[in-house]
């Protein structure tokens, strides 16, 4: 889905189509079902399809996804255009307390502009299922990457306000729902918390054991049983105690 995405808003951009509008959607929704196709052969001839015969499925959910993305696109003009796919960002350097700074690289799937006034968003997107609550941003430390994109975009578009940095669950398994972190100065004061804490805690070689996120973990063989238990146990540790303040972060 990220290729397609990609070379088809790339091609519209460099034929000066974007925004997307209505009256051009049915041609659009037929180029990205040949993008897709072409997807999926390669995918097929690099041997990277296990059975043929669930190809027609999956590829018949992912046209269908793409068209709703398109239509949703179409239908929700709110002033920014798409102007960047998959840009690389790299020696990213941040300062998240006096002295001491990470540097970040990576890739964002989509920049968003806007002209009046100059803003920027970014958007990236998700196949999975949406697994947020309302409230969340950080989770507890877990989540850093839209705050992180937030300072990419700001680093790319120096003139531009940063709005904010969005998932985007881009399929009917994700309900084409949204978690956004804004591109605000609180924002990057809870990454630099976050970051704080966590350099801290392994300057100090205490690694915090926890239990309240093992449903993605595959290693929890090696926690062994009772392991909600051991880490109920070290909570007191004052050692940790601004680790487990940050996991408290929405």
């Amino acid at each position: 889905m990220h290729a397609v995405l990609e070379q088809l808003f790339s091609e519209l951009k460099a034929k000066g189509r974007l925004p997307l509008k209505a009256e051009e959607l049915d041609n659009v929704k037929r180029r990205a079902a040949k993008l897709l196709d072409s997807e999926f052969a390669l995918l097929t001839e690099a041997g990277g399809v296990v059975h043929p015969a669930l190809v027609n499925a999956v590829r018949d959910q992912m046209r269908a996804d793409l068209d709703e993305l398109l239509e949703r696109e179409a239908a929700g003009a709110d002033g920014f255009v798409p102007d960047q796919f998959e840009p690389e960002f790299k020696n990213l350097s941040f300062e998240f307390a006096p002295g001491r700074s990470l540097t970040f690289r990576g890739y964002m799937d989509r920049l968003d502009v806007a002209t009046q006034p100059k803003r920027v968003r970014v958007i990236d997107y998700k196949g999975g299922k949406y697994v947020w609550e309302d409230e969340d941003e950080f989770r507890g430390g877990r989540s850093v990457q839209l705050a992180i994109y937030v300072l990419a975009a700001a680093a790319a578009y120096p003139k531009h306000e940063v709005t904010e940095s969005r998932y985007y669950y881009s399929t009917a398994y994700g309900r084409f729902r949204v978690k956004r972190v804004e591109g605000t100065d609180a924002a990057r004061n809870t990454l630099r918390q976050v970051l704080t804490a966590l350099d801290d805690t392994v300057a100090a070689g205490t690694f915090a054991p926890v239990a309240d996120d093992c449903g993605f973990c595959d290693y929890q063989a090696i926690c062994g049983p009772h392991r909600e238990h051991r880490a109920a146990r070290k909570k007191g540790d004052p050692r940790l105690a601004a680790f487990y303040r940050m996991r408290e972060i929405k």
